[in-house]
């Protein structure tokens, strides 16, 4: 709404000062004349960026969906962090279910755009031996960033910022995905047809024909004040969703609700070196597991930020020492401190102390 309404003061400033420029001009008024046309001149670049913003001319770049999708990863990634803390407190109790309320309602002022599904699927003998997605048009929603709202439901949400600009309109947004969708399906007619011949494979004759491939969808955009997110007694969203929502909201809004820094504290303490595990291999994850308190009394660790004090050559030599020899320790030991770090960071902005 805001920017709605600085875009009709821009237009108007517009008309007003090049009205003022004839009348100065009509008067003989040079200086006064010079500074309407800059005037003039700043407005119209304004009034130009904002319109773009809203109505970006699309590029090229906006039909790979591979670039989308990386780009969304990282995204992802920059924020991961961030989840798994919120998230696990919230496992704790240490952010309270009623004050979880406040944070989802706190959303109702951004934009979110909303899809629901319906319809789209390949069969699972040919999906097994095409290998390839059972329902392409999730997949695509999914790599471009949008999330699951409910496990058993094909709801899903994205917030606008998070779409590349030349999809942040229904219409471009349809056209992409409608695109995407009929890339998947020509690939999987083209496997058909090569795979079972008509001849043989009567069963498969919809899918070389592509006449078998369907899909309904629903796509509405919810603006500013529009937005409502709620739910009673416990919710039922998808961890995705959760993670989504936390993704967006700022640390200084969450710590209000950690009331209690001696639970902060207790968490911390104990919580285990698992946490910088996660895209670990199965292996390696199993070894440092069981080699644990060994490391934590090897290297006199109180809490697992602890780890952000030690080089990777530290703790490299300890992995050598009780695990046994690896030349990807370097690698595990670098990924491990950076999470230290990070981790380290958001609990102190949290309330803990150093």
């Amino acid at each position: 709404m805001q920017e709605k309404i600085l875009k009709i003061i821009v237009g108007v400033s517009v008309i007003a000062l090049v009205v003022v420029s004839i009348l100065f001009f009509q008067n003989n008024n040079t200086l006064m004349f010079f500074i309407s046309i800059a005037a003039n001149f700043i407005q119209i670049l304004l009034f130009i960026t904002w319109y773009f913003q809203e109505n970006p001319i699309p590029k090229k770049t906006i039909t790979q969906i591979d670039e989308i999708h990386q780009a969304t990863k990282i995204r992802e990634e920059k924020y991961k962090r961030k989840e798994i803390i919120i998230t696990r407190l919230m496992k704790e109790g240490l952010i309270r279910e009623y004050d979880l309320k406040k944070i989802f309602q706190s959303l109702k002022n951004r934009e979110v755009f909303l899809i629901h599904t319906y319809g789209e699927g390949v069969p699972e003998n040919l999906r097994e031996s095409y290998k390839g997605e059972s329902q392409p048009l999730i997949t695509i929603l999914t790599k471009i960033g949008f999330v699951r709202v409910f496990g058993q439901h094909n709801l899903f949400i994205i917030f606008r910022k998070n779409l590349p600009r030349s999809l942040r309109s229904l219409q471009r947004l349809e056209e992409f995905l409608l695109k995407e969708v009929e890339k998947v399906w020509e690939k999987i007619g083209n496997y058909t047809r090569e795979k079972y011949p008509g001849t043989d494979y009567k069963i498969y004759e919809k899918w070389r024909t592509n006449e078998g491939f369907k899909c309904s969808y629903l796509i509405f955009k919810a603006v500013e004040e529009d937005f409502i997110v709620g739910y009673k007694t416990r919710y039922s969203f998808t961890p995705q969703f959760v993670n989504s929502i936390i993704r967006e909201i700022e640390i200084e809004k969450i710590k209000p609700l950690i009331d209690n820094r001696v639970k902060l504290q207790e968490f911390v303490t104990k919580t285990s070196i698992e946490i910088f595990l996660e895209d670990f291999p199965k292996d390696i994850k199993k070894a440092i597991l069981n080699q644990e308190q060994r490391l934590k009394s090897a290297l006199e660790i109180k809490n697992f930020t602890d780890f952000k004090n030690f080089t990777c050559e530290t703790l490299t030599q300890q992995f050598n020492k009780l695990i046994g020899a690896n030349p990807e320790w370097d690698k595990y030991s670098e990924l491990i401190i950076t999470q230290a770090k990070e981790f380290y960071d958001i609990l102190y902005e949290l309330g803990m102390e150093a």
